[in-house]
Formats: C-alpha cells, structure tokens, sequence
C-alpha cells in the first residue's frame, strides 16, 4: 500500500468515527437498553452492528452507482456532506 492510500485509509476511519459518534454511543445504548438483560443487549448489539455494516459495506459498493442514477455530483456530495457534520458540531 503506498503513503497516499495510508493517508485515505486514515482520513476515512477518523471521517466514520466523527459522523458515526462512536465514542459517545456506549452510553446512549446502555441508557435505551437500561431494562433489558445483558443476553438481550448482546442480541441488540450484534443486530445494530450487522445493519450499520451492511449499510456501509452496501453504500461503499454501489454508492457511486447511486449518486450517478440520481446526477449526483461527487464535489456536491462532499460539499453536503461537509455541511452535515458541520451540523452535528
């Protein structure tokens, strides 16, 4: 792998933990899942964990597909996309 892809490969995983909060869920989910057993949040864990990777493993296979089918603009992807974490700050 050369130095380009380390710095794209690194840009991406800080990029998923910034959207997907990863660092703050813990708490949220133990909060949601307060009455349930432990058994029962291992299954809601697994589940969640399965979506959330179907969903990215989908959107990184056919994601350039898509924004072509509807004209999406790749810089106005990013600009949205841009303004989306913005928001979440």
């Amino acid at each position: 792998m050369h130095l380009a892809q380390h710095g794209y490969v690194i840009t991406t995983i800080v990029a998923l933990f910034a959207v997907m909060g990863i660092l703050t869920l813990p708490p949220v989910f133990l909060t949601v899942t307060a009455d349930r057993s432990p058994t029962e949040r291992r299954k809601i864990a697994l589940q969640t964990t399965l979506a959330v990777a179907i969903t990215l493993i989908v959107a990184f296979l056919v994601g350039t597909y898509i924004l072509q089918l509807f004209r999406i603009d790749m810089s106005a992807f990013e600009v949205a996309g841009a303004l989306v974490v913005a928001n979440m700050a």
